[in-house]
This record gives C-alpha cells, sequence and structure tokens, in this order.
C-alpha cells in the first residue's frame, strides 16, 4: 500500500496498492475509528504492458473531505 497527498489543500490522501491475479475491488472503506467506517470511495483500477511484461492490477483511490 502507497499512500500520498491527494489535493492542495491536504483534507485528502491517495491509497494505491497492487493485486496480482485479479483486479477485485478498488472500494476503501474509512472512518475515525476501526469501527465506525462509514465513508466509501470508490477507485480505479489499471494495469500496463511493456513488451511481454504485463504488470500486475493497480488500484488507485482519492480519499476526500478528511479532517
Amino acid at each position: 500500500v502507497h499512500i500520498t497527498q491527494g489535493d492542495r489543500d491536504g483534507r485528502a490522501v491517495m491509497v494505491s496498492w497492487v493485486t496480482a491475479s485479479e483486479p477485485g475491488s478498488s472500494t476503501v472503506l474509512y472512518g475515525t475509528a476501526e469501527h465506525k467506517r462509514k465513508f466509501k470511495a470508490e477507485g480505479r483500477v489499471t494495469y500496463y504492458k511493456f513488451y511481454n511484461y504485463t504488470s500486475g492490477f493497480i488500484h488507485h483511490c482519492t480519499l476526500r473531505h478528511l479532517q
């Protein structure tokens, strides 16, 4: 998992991860505590090919309006 700043105001983060064999979901559940995940963000998935190489499935999801 890789986390980067997601906007100029510092109220969003972008979460990225790779899955090897199948795309799966790009949904992230989050909240203010472990058992209070009341927010959901839908991400996107992509992959790339370079000659004979095919990457894993690369997921990016931006969590916005953070406190």
